[in-house]
Order: C-alpha cells, then sequence, then structure tokens
C-alpha cells in the first residue's frame, strides 16, 4: 500500500485504480463538488463503490457558524463575503446529483443530525482547524481578532451545560456503473 497525496478535482492517479473510494468530511469544503464526484468516480473500478461523508447544508444553521460569521462580518465588514463563501456544504439534492453526474448509480443517500451539548472552547477550536483554509486568505493581525472575537462570543453564548451544538452530515453510496 501506498501513500499519495493530491488534489481530489485532480487525482494524481490512474483510472479504474481502484476498487472502493472513501471520503469523509472534506468535499464540504472544496468549491466544485461534481469535480471531487467525477475525479473519485474517474480512479474507480467500474462496478467499483464510492463511499462519501459531507457535512450538509444544515450544518450552516449550527451556533458556532452564525458566531463565525459574525466574527468575520465585525471584523471584515463587507469584505467577509468572500471569505464566508468558501464554505458552501452542499444539500442531499447536491450530493446525489453530483454522483449521477459523475456516472454513478446511488446505492444509499441518507442525512443525519446530532445533538449535543460542547464545551465552548473545544469547539471553537475545532472549528479554527477546520477552518485553517480560510486563515490563509487574511493577514495574521485580522486572524487573531477574528479568533479572539469568535472565542469571546462562544463563551459567552455557552450556559452551564455549554454550548449547543449538532453535526449534519450527508452520506452517499453509490456504485460506478460497468460499461
Amino acid at each position: 500500500m501506498a501513500l499519495a497525496q493530491g488534489d481530489v478535482e485532480h487525482l494524481p492517479l490512474a483510472d479504474a485504480t481502484f476498487d472502493v473510494v472513501v471520503s469523509f468530511r472534506v468535499l464540504s469544503h472544496l468549491p466544485d463538488l461534481r469535480a471531487a464526484f467525477r475525479e473519485m468516480t474517474r480512479v474507480l473500478h467500474p462496478g467499483g463503490l464510492l463511499d462519501v461523508t459531507v457535512f450538509g447544508d444544515r450544518a450552516l444553521d449550527r451556533p458556532v457558524e452564525h458566531m463565525l460569521r459574525e466574527a468575520l462580518h465585525e471584523v471584515l465588514g463587507a469584505a467577509a463575503r468572500p471569505i464566508r463563501a468558501f464554505y458552501r456544504p452542499p444539500s442531499i439534492a447536491a450530493v446525489e446529483a453530483a454522483g449521477h453526474a459523475a456516472g454513478l448509480v446511488s446505492d444509499d443517500v441518507s442525512a443525519h443530525t446530532t445533538y449535543r451539548w460542547t464545551d465552548p472552547a473545544a469547539l471553537v477550536e475545532g472549528l479554527l482547524v477546520a477552518t485553517t483554509y480560510l486563515w490563509t486568505h487574511l493577514e495574521s493581525a485580522t486572524v487573531e481578532r477574528v479568533q479572539g472575537l469568535l472565542r469571546a462570543k462562544a463563551r459567552a453564548a455557552a450556559s452551564a451545560r455549554g454550548l449547543e451544538d449538532w453535526d449534519y452530515v450527508i452520506h452517499y453510496r453509490g456504485t460506478r456503473s460497468t460499461p
């Protein structure tokens, strides 16, 4: 087994290389879901399985997501719009359409939400790590201001139980059609 690094929209792999391709919670951070599905399907053998889990569009309703967008807007004003647009998680219909457009036969498409109370500091740090790609577009002083404001908002919104949070994930399993 070998490890390869590459862009999921342009995989450095030969056609029909794998029986199974798995992607876990990555694709919702990419600009072109359909291109990623096409590439993952390209490297599947005919009859091969694609198994994808993505954060779905309802994840944008999480309180911590609202706080992040507010912090970006408070620090950047209108300049926050393009930064906020980097994270555009898809709907369940968009995921299924991407699979279909890539030539997959959908075996299972489902979504679920998991609710929990979370330590606000841990939740914010996890979000900051997951959104590292945002920070490369900003000056370090701006990043520090946004992150500090987000941490303060999360602390202020927390109750004795912590901060309300949830995951909304979409699971897609499809098979590459055979010629």
